[in-house]
C-alpha cells in the first residue's frame, strides 16, 4: 500500500521517539516535521506516540452520539478521537474525553 507523505507534530511537552523499519526517529516537545508516507503512518497507526497530523488538529470532530463508544477497540478511537486524544491517555481517559467533546 502507498501512503500519503505527512506533515506531523507532536503536541506533548516530552521528545518523543519510535522505532520504523528498523530506524530510531525523534521530535522534540512541539516539534513539527514532514515524514515519508509510510513513517507517517507508522507513528499515527501502529505505535502509541501521540502523534498528530498537522491540519487534523484544526478539524473538529463531530462523533456521532449513536455510536457505542465504549465497544470500539482502541485503534477505532484513536481513528475518530483526532486532537482530543493527548500522549499517554489509557482507554478510559479518552472515552471520558470523547464522550465530553460530544456534549460541547
Amino acid at each position: 500500500m502507498i501512503y500519503e507523505p505527512k506533515i506531523l507534530k507532536n503536541p506533548t511537552q516530552e521528545k518523543v521517539e519510535f522505532m520504523c523499519d528498523g530506524k530510531i526517529y525523534q521530535m522534540a516537545a512541539g516539534e513539527k516535521k514532514p515524514f515519508d508516507g509510510f513513517v507517517a503512518h507508522h507513528a499515527l497507526n501502529e505505535v502509541n506516540t501521540g502523534l498528530i497530523e498537522v491540519g487534523a488538529e484544526q478539524k473538529t470532530h463531530q462523533i456521532s452520539k449513536s455510536l457505542e463508544l465504549d465497544k470500539m477497540s482502541w485503534k477505532e478511537l484513536r481513528g475518530i478521537a483526532g486532537s482530543v486524544y493527548k500522549f499517554g491517555m489509557s482507554k478510559k481517559d479518552l472515552l471520558k474525553a470523547l464522550k465530553e467533546s460530544q456534549s460541547a
